[in-house]
């Protein structure tokens, strides 16, 4: 899709009625910093969607309707600090292992922590 924008580090995708994202889409952004995706129609993402973005620092997927975020999909993203998940129709606060968010620290991520499961029944 974007396969030619290898120095991108800023993508917003906000607003633009997606339903789902391929599972390689983003592998070609190496120095992509921050990805919106908030006010989509996304329902989940498969947990490899980041795993060649090791620079991200932020992550805005709020107002989807994501139910479930697969175990490994925050993994080695040390450069985190912001993941916004607000507003989905419910996702589960077991949403990965403890080793996948162990890192997960800074304040920023409240939202992640504190507000994510509200939703669920």
């Amino acid at each position: 899709m974007f396969n030619s924008l290898f120095n991108l580090k800023f993508l917003h995708l906000r607003e633009n009625q997606l339903t789902s994202l391929p599972a390689g889409v983003f592998f070609n952004f190496k120095d992509l910093k921050e990805i919106v995706l908030y006010k989509n129609q996304l329902t989940t993402l498969d947990e490899n969607i980041f795993s060649k973005n090791q620079k991200l620092e932020k992550i805005k997927l709020w107002n989807n309707k994501i139910t479930k975020l697969k175990p490994k999909i925050f993994d080695n993203k040390s450069n985190l600090v912001y993941i916004d998940l607000k507003n989905n129709l419910c996702i589960s606060k077991s949403y990965g292992s403890d080793n996948s968010i162990s890192y997960l620290t800074n304040d920023e991520i409240i939202e992640l922590k504190s507000d994510v499961d509200k939703n669920c029944s």
